[in-house]
């Protein structure tokens, strides 16, 4: 079997020792984590003004991939107060970069603010404007354009940063679930039974006067006391607020 050509993209520098406390608790114990880029901050992106490296996903280990959060894959950093010891090591390309994720909850909020600094920016023999990453190895999606993987900007064929406008936020409210639509059917039949035990209750009061003669049933009786108790209650919890 034909041995894979060792490339310079295959050799990644590694944090090979950790902090106490420190190491990434989804990193198999005494496996070495590929950084991306060089140290640096962004006083722009929240949560990262401390000097910090991004993760080479592409040649993490499939065990470690699997362990990591999915939805925070692409936004995760290693600040370098975590490390205490670094090493160049030939670790194998096993798969493209990770795409972030610019719907979710992590970088929607944010990003797209962020990334409108960068419009009409340009890529730079290949390399990101921002913090002069390569994008020589990550390959064009369907419409031909590549996205960073240290913070996500994107590159249209020309190699200009793609304007992306963030996800519309719908105005439709969410339809009920069978559980809300059963609870709302038992409460409104729970309000008619209390309403007719009310009007009972009533005409049993009224019953010298009109000659009926009507006696509540005392299961109407604790209902229409247990509907009394609820209110009350409700009542105090309002005030309490």
């Amino acid at each position: 079997m034909t041995k894979k050509k060792r490339t310079r993209s295959d050799f990644v520098l590694c944090a090979v020792a950790w902090a106490e406390g420190r190491r990434p608790h989804w990193l198999p114990k005494g496996e070495p984590l590929p950084l991306a880029g060089d140290p640096h901050a962004d006083s722009g992106i929240p949560n990262a003004s401390a000097p910090h490296w991004h993760i080479s996903w592409p040649h993490v280990s499939s065990e470690a991939l699997r362990a990591a959060p999915p939805e925070k894959q692409a936004t995760l950093i290693i600040t370098k107060d975590r490390v205490t010891k670094t090493e160049v090591r030939y670790l194998p390309r096993l798969r493209p970069p990770i795409p972030w994720l610019l719907d979710s909850p992590n970088t929607a909020g944010w990003w797209y603010e962020w990334a409108a600094g960068f419009e009409g920016a340009k890529l730079d023999c290949d390399r990101c404007p921002h913090q002069a990453y390569s994008l020589k190895d990550v390959p064009p999606d369907e419409h031909g354009r590549r996205q960073c993987p240290m913070h996500g900007l994107t590159f249209g064929a020309d190699g200009e940063v793609v304007k992306l406008e963030p996800p519309a936020i719908s105005a439709t409210p969410a339809p009920p679930t069978p559980g809300e639509i059963a609870e709302e059917k038992a409460l409104g039949i729970f309000c008619s039974v209390v309403e007719l035990a009310a009007q009972l209750k009533r005409l049993e009061g009224m019953s010298a006067s009109t000659g009926l003669n009507v006696t509540m049933p005392d299961s109407l009786n604790k209902l229409l006391q247990t509907a009394a108790d609820v209110a009350e209650r409700h009542e105090r919890q309002n005030r309490k607020v």
